[in-house]
């Protein structure tokens, strides 16, 4: 049981280094988020693809049914 845990931890890292990230672009940008749906949908005023952005999004659910 013990190794099924580390993907669980490994996704959880790499979301939340991912949203860290945004959070910190946002911060220069002179915004504040409340929610991980609005730091991703950001990615659109940057100009990312909507194949990244729905990636991300994938794994935001992923990550918060890990829960």
């Amino acid at each position: 049981a013990e190794e099924l845990k580390v993907p669980k931890f490994k996704l959880e890292f790499a979301y939340e280094s991912i949203i860290e990230l945004i959070d910190a672009i946002l911060s220069l940008d002179g915004y504040k988020s409340y929610s991980h749906i609005a730091d991703i949908s950001y990615l659109r005023k940057l100009g990312f693809s909507e194949d990244i952005i729905l990636k991300l999004d994938n794994l935001r659910d992923k990550r918060h049914k890990s829960k």
